[in-house]
This record gives C-alpha cells, structure tokens and sequence, in this order.
C-alpha cells in the first residue's frame, strides 16, 4: 500500500495539514489512498485524521475511534478540566473522556512544555463549518444557548486542586500563557486586581477558574465570520475589555 518511502514525513506538526488523512506508521505518516478499509492495514499501522494544526498542538483523530491532543503546551490542566466537568454534569453538550495522558518533555520539545490526551472521539460537525448557513433565528438561538453554557460551567465548584485562589488552572496550578508569572517561583493569583496587573505586566489554552469577564474577552476575539458580533449581541452583560485587547496588541508586535 505504501510503495514511495519517499512520500513519507515525520508525524510532527509542521509536516501535517489541517483536514488531511494520512497513513501513519510508528512516527512517520504517508499520503492515505481514499478509500482505505481500515481492517486490512497491517500491527503497528493506522488511518489519522487532522482535525486541528494550530500553535505547534496537533489534535488527530486515529482509525475514527479515538482522538488524541499532543504537543507543546498541551497540559495536565487541560486534562484536568475536562475530568472536572465530566463528573460535574453541568452541561448536556457530548464531551470526550479522557482515556490516558502523557505530559513530559519529547525529543522535539526538550526544554518545553509537552503532553497528550488521549480521548474519545464525538462525531459531528464544528460550528465554523457550519455558521454561515444558519439563517438570522438559528444564529441567536445558537449564541443564547452556547452563553447558557458558559455561565453553567461558571456554577462548576471549585476542586479541592484549586482551593480559594481567584484564578489558577483546572489542577490548581499557576496559570500559563497571558497570565504566567515570568518570576521564580511562580505566585497564584488570588484577585482580581492581581490578575489585572499581570495582565499589564506581559501578555490556550488550558481550562481553570478565570475572571468572570474571561470568556467574553476571548468571544470577542474568534476571528471566524460574524461570530463575535452575534455573540455580543446576545451577551446578557458586556464588559470593557480595551485593556485586555490593548495588552494582547502590544504582544503580537514584540
């Protein structure tokens, strides 16, 4: 099946495309023949397919039958929080469980951060493919009803993991990214006048406790279609996020 050993590439981020298949073998990967009857691939060979290329995080959906999320930057917290609301039961949207994890440091990445979740695989579509099919009604019963899930999994108790810090990671862990503390060692937040001054000090994606405004500061930065703007528009209250969108500004050009 697979006659050019010179088609092959490494199975590393940079060398796979978003929405591909691939025939994997140990860590190389090899263009995929469509169609392919997954039962006849000889031990040790699969089918992927690249759902997600973004930021050096791969996320591969294996043979139909599992996902797996790997890469630099990919944490325990993310894990960590997907188990959380899992066991919460706070929302009726499909979610993945976590089957394995794996975070330590890789030939690639040896000096940085680097895991994966394995998870099960949920079948449909994302709502990007699917936005600007939707007529005017759909789109608001859409945004009104991904806000409600926001705000239940704002009612999500706290684990003993975070205990009453004001903004950590899903494992009660320093925030990464936006909020890391760049000192050593790194100091938990624990308000919100903390959290505002990090954010002026430097400027994901891990899941964890965040200001409340947290997740409509992100809404209004998905840069797909008209989103953001149906999204304002049914937000039952609107922050002013100018300093957090001056900070990310700042960032982007050092």
């Amino acid at each position: 099946m697979i006659s050019d050993p010179s088609d092959s590439a490494s199975f590393q981020a940079e060398s796979l495309k978003k929405g591909n298949r691939y025939l994997k073998r140990g860590q190389k990967v090899f263009p995929c023949p469509d169609p392919v009857d997954i039962s006849t691939l000889p031990p040790r060979n699969e089918v992927i397919t690249v759902l997600s290329n973004r930021d050096g995080k791969l996320v591969v959906n294996h043979d139909s039958s599992y996902v797996t999320k790997l890469g630099y930057r990919v944490r325990r917290a993310e894990s960590e929080a997907m188990n959380t609301v899992a066991a919460q039961k706070r929302t009726t949207v499909p979610l993945p469980w976590v089957k394995s994890t794996n975070f330590s440091p890789s030939e690639h990445y040896a000096s940085e951060d680097y895991g994966s979740i394995r998870m099960s695989f949920i079948r449909g579509s994302t709502l990007e493919s699917k936005w600007d099919t939707l007529d005017q009604e759909s789109k608001e019963a859409v945004c009104r009803e991904i806000w409600d899930i926001v705000w239940r999994l704002r009612d999500i108790e706290r684990t003993d993991l975070v205990g009453n810090l004001y903004q950590c990671a899903a494992d009660g862990t320093p925030s990464k990214g936006i909020l890391e503390d760049l000192q050593k060692p790194a100091q938990p937040l624990t308000s919100d006048e903390e959290v505002r001054a990090r954010l002026y000090e430097r400027y994901p994606h891990a899941g964890g406790w965040y200001p409340d405004y947290w997740e409509y500061a992100q809404i209004m930065n998905v840069p797909f279609s008209d989103w953001s703007e149906w999204m304002e528009w049914t937000a039952a209250h609107r922050w002013d996020i100018d300093g957090i969108d001056a900070v990310k500004e700042i960032v982007s050009k050092t």
